[in-house]
């Protein structure tokens, strides 16, 4: 294992884009690497021409794309084949999830990992590419898997299995990773970290797993994909019109100067009982994302409550409820989940946590 860490993070640069296939804790790991220093190297989001509602080949999407190198994308829906995640090609929004965690690029090949705010559309200002999947495995070098809290629950993401992720190292260096045999995604995260990722997140996986590099199909995938996540060398440098919207990897702030959530969460409370709304809802936003807390939820479900965006205020407030009895405050849980269906009452996560809470409570 520190053979494959010494690999990946030396003084070694990378020029171009390389296949290696090292063996991290005992599993055979195939991992696409590229130098993001290197701003001839263009990462991008790919979407089948049949989009939306439909999927294609592996092999015929590499056919019209010509990538150097390429692996499979965010999750789909089974029955409408649409993505879940965000996704941003060349600066336009391509797909709207507000699901998961998003890789962000900007067009000077920066990388970063964003959390999205649940069920909100982001703002991508000054990103030449996303791609939003999940959930988080690596943060700031610290293993950090909270599946369920970012709204992952189907089994099959849960359970052991094949895999796929990308990380960025320290060195820039950008990892697209898969990994054939079965991991669970806390054993993925390991994998990654070992690989000398300091941020990094889950792909689609399964019988999605798929990856090529320069001509051959080292991984086929087992079924028609929708999205994948494609690799050019010497593309040529793109000019950077704009400057992020959202600048640190907690995708918390507008600008370099406004990176605390907390800061953020107070700007918030004090624009909402001044009764600006809007420029409260911006900072709330902001604290969400950068710190999805029960408090900054809640701020989030009084401003939507405040401007009667009543589903808005809902899923915030569901939010809340989900946070709360995460931590065993089943009394506050019962509260939020409330106040959600109370605006809502058709709402699914505040139906399903005010259940839950009330069984705990009456226990």
């Amino acid at each position: 294992m520190i053979f494959v860490v010494l690999f990946f993070c030396g003084e070694r640069a990378f020029s171009q884009v390389e296949l290696t296939t090292p063996v991290v804790d005992g599993h055979t790991v195939y991992v696409i690497s590229v130098d993001m220093k290197n701003k001839k190297n263009k990462i991008t989001p790919y979407l089948t021409s049949k989009y939306p509602g439909g999927d294609e080949e592996f092999s015929s999407m590499i056919g019209k794309t010509k990538p150097t190198a390429a692996i499979d994308g965010t999750f789909f829906s089974k029955s409408t084949l649409k993505p879940v995640g965000d996704i941003v090609i060349d600066g336009k929004l391509k797909n709207f999830g507000g699901f998961g965690t998003a890789m962000v690029i900007t067009p000077d090949n920066t990388v970063r990992f964003i959390q999205v705010v649940w069920g909100h559309q982001m703002d991508w200002t000054g990103y030449e590419t996303v791609l939003a999947c999940g959930p988080r495995l690596i943060r700031d070098g610290t293993v950090k898997v909270n599946a369920e809290g970012e709204g992952f629950k189907d089994s099959h993401v849960l359970s052991a299995g094949s895999r796929s992720a990308v990380g960025i190292t320290s060195k820039k260096i950008l990892l697209l990773v898969s990994v054939p045999d079965g991991v669970t995604l806390e054993e993925l995260a390991k994998i990654m970290q070992s690989l000398g990722c300091v941020n990094a997140m889950n792909l689609d996986g399964g019988a999605s797993v798929g990856m090529y590099y320069k001509g051959k199909y080292i991984l086929e995938p087992g079924r028609p994909l929708t999205n994948l996540i494609l690799v050019y060398e010497n593309f040529g440098e793109r000019k950077v019109t704009q400057k992020p919207l959202i600048t640190t990897d907690s995708g918390s702030s507008q600008f370099a100067e406004e990176s605390d959530p907390d800061k953020m969460y107070a700007k918030g409370q004090a624009l909402l009982q001044k009764g600006d709304t809007e420029k409260a809802l911006y900072y709330a936003r902001r604290a969400v994302a950068g710190n999805p807390s029960a408090s900054n939820y809640r701020l989030l479900g009084d401003v939507y409550a405040k401007m009667n965006k009543n589903p808005e205020s809902a899923n915030a407030y569901a939010q809340v409820s989900r946070i709360y009895y995460e931590k065993g405050d089943y009394n506050a849980s019962v509260v939020y989940s409330q106040k959600a269906l109370t605006l809502n009452p058709n709402h699914p996560l505040a139906a399903e946590y005010y259940k839950k809470a009330q069984q705990k409570r009456g226990k």
